[in-house]
This record gives structure tokens, sequence and C-alpha cells, in this order.
């Protein structure tokens, strides 16, 4: 769904914790290296989508082992702190708290 139009990427995004909540552990962890993607594979103009995927952070950590978290959700984090954005930034500074666990 990463590379579908930006309506579809969003309303992916937008429930991708509580779909990753109703597959099992050995799935789940397939897709963290799609969560990498979706910064580097959209437009820099497409800011909601990072905003989505920062609204997600929170939830997304209790999904994930604490080194999975560590070592995927962190990096991400820390990239979308660095948004040109003012409103992803601020949605990313939500989640800090949920990657301190």
């Amino acid at each position: 769904f990463i590379h579908d139009a930006e309506e579809i990427r969003v309303g992916g995004i937008g429930h991708l914790a509580e779909f990753l909540a109703e597959v099992g552990p050995a799935c789940r962890e397939s897709y963290l290296p799609v969560l990498n993607e979706v910064p580097t594979q959209t437009s820099p103009r497409n800011w909601r989508l990072r905003e989505v995927l920062a609204e997600q952070l929170p939830r997304l950590t209790q999904l994930f082992s604490a080194e999975s978290a560590h070592s995927v959700l962190t990096p991400l984090c820390c990239d979308l702190l660095r948004d040109e954005v003012a409103q992803v930034r601020e949605t990313t500074l939500l989640a800090i708290p949920s990657l301190l666990r």
C-alpha cells in the first residue's frame, strides 16, 4: 500500500497499529521494514502521511518487543523529529515517552 494513492496510504498508516494488534508477532515483525520506508518513499510535500505515522508511534511501541522498538522505531522517531514540517515534529514529540518504556 506504500505506493498507492495518498488517501489510501494515509488510511492504511492511520490504522496500522489496529491491524498489527490483530496479527501474530512474527507477522507483526515483518512490517517493521515497511515503517522505515514511509518517510523515504513519500514526497517531502506529503507531510500529512508522516504526521499520521507519528500519531501511530505510541501504539506501535506497545506492539513490538523492546529490542524492535529500539532498533527500528527509535530511529524512525528521530528522523521524524528532524522533519521540516513543525506539525510532524510536534506530533512525534508525543511519542517519546512511549519509546522510553
